[in-house]
């Protein structure tokens, strides 16, 4: 398998062990950079800055919401707590907000780095952003996103 990254879904009881994404993976070298999960959905987002949705219920069959990122590998996703939203970070400096409902991007910011991580407060007003160079950054995500209103 030459390294590529696989996913796994397993319940507490390891029960129902299935790989998500596996055979695009096998077959094309996806390679999976960051895994956010809220209730029963999950994001995956891939060295090609694809985000897929995968519902709990419906593991067998990955949905490509989005593609971003067009420049730099996408290595940081997170959703907001309270709204039908997602924010990435990229290798091309950009911190990017994203509608999971429509599917659209909403906003985007650039930084002065590469962007490693990304996290909302649990309120969803502000959002973390670990670096490539190590440092951090918290700003509150309407200042961040200037022209966007929730």
């Amino acid at each position: 398998m030459r390294g590529e990254w696989i996913l796994h879904l397993r319940d507490l009881k390891m029960d129902g062990i299935r790989c998500l994404l596996g055979e695009r993976i096998l077959t094309s070298g996806l390679s999976i950079r960051s895994v956010c999960w809220k209730a029963d959905r999950l994001l995956a987002g891939t060295q090609d800055s694809e985000i897929f949705e995968v519902i709990v219920r419906e593991r067998d069959k990955p949905v490509l919401i989005l593609q971003g990122h067009c420049e730099g590998e996408l290595w940081a996703l997170a959703l907001h707590p309270k709204k039908p939203l997602a924010v990435t970070g990229s290798d091309d400096r950009s911190v990017r907000l994203w509608s999971l409902a429509d599917h659209a991007l909403i906003a985007r910011c650039n930084m002065e780095e590469a962007v490693r991580s990304v996290s909302f407060s649990p309120d969803g007003s502000q959002l973390a952003l670990g670096m490539k160079d190590g440092s951090f950054i918290v700003l509150r995500v309407r200042f961040l996103f200037l022209g966007w209103t929730d």
